[in-house]
């Protein structure tokens, strides 16, 4: 419709420490039918900044943000048609970069519950690159989904988690359940150009910490990946390839 939306809103919820505690929200909208939900509860949480805010730009978006606890920050962009982006975390000094939900029909959902987790969801590139990210445990949690129709659902429950997600395929999923602290997780799907898989999956449910996962689905033809771990201290690599 042309009609650009600009929100620079800043929310500040004072407890009895003051302002250095308030609660900050800035977010960027850009015109269509995007829906925002944000909930900030606790102290020293925030949405975006004064210099970058969350941007939220058109389409059938939909965006809802639920923070819990204490000194957790969301940045980044949503971008993309149809998309979906939940994000809910309970816990405190958790770290989210959003980088949007990509193409058609693409759906991210987080839920984290935990302490100290860092989370960086993508889609669209935004600058960020495979290589940018590709050490295990290094990094933040990624999700790179540049194919459409990308259904990506990330479930953490514990401390110090890192996750590496980036699903390049169209038509493609990502399953990632932690239960546990400390367990790293390295997933890329990739094949036939930046979003031209067909579709590849993934299911990884862990009960346990301290556990290294690598896991690369790559090539043309479609790769299917289910793994469930129970315990700790386990090391994990899988190579899927196929034209």
């Amino acid at each position: 419709m042309g009609i650009k939306t600009k929100i620079t809103t800043a929310l500040m919820f004072l407890l009895l420490s003051g302002v250095a505690n308030a609660n900050e929200l800035y977010i960027d909208q850009i015109g269509n039918s995007g829906t925002i939900n944000v909930t900030q509860s606790g102290t020293t949480n925030t949405v975006g900044s004064s210099a970058t805010p969350l941007s939220v730009t058109g389409d059938g978006s939909s965006v809802s943000i639920t923070q819990t606890g204490i000194g957790n920050s969301l940045t980044g962009d949503i971008t993309g048609l149809n998309s979906n982006y939940v994000s809910t975390v309970n816990g405190n000094f958790n770290t989210q970069t959003n980088y949007g939900t990509g193409g058609d029909t693409s759906t991210i959902t987080q839920t984290i519950t935990g302490d100290t987790n860092t989370v960086t969801v993508g889609s669209s590139g935004a600058g960020m690159s495979q290589d940018g990210y590709s050490s295990i445990g290094s990094g933040p949690t990624s999700m790179i989904g540049m194919g459409s129709n990308v259904n990506v659902s990330i479930a953490i429950s514990g401390n110090n988690n890192n996750v590496l997600s980036v699903p390049q395929s169209n038509n493609g999923s990502q399953s990632i359940t932690l239960n546990g602290s400390a367990n790293n997780v390295n997933a890329v799907q990739s094949g036939g150009g930046i979003g031209q898989g067909n579709g590849h999956e993934l299911t990884l449910d862990v009960t346990g910490s301290h556990n290294n996962y690598d896991i690369n689905q790559s090539g043309s033809s479609k790769q299917t990946t289910t793994i469930n771990t129970v315990g700790s201290n386990n090391s994990v690599s899988v190579r899927q390839a196929g034209s």
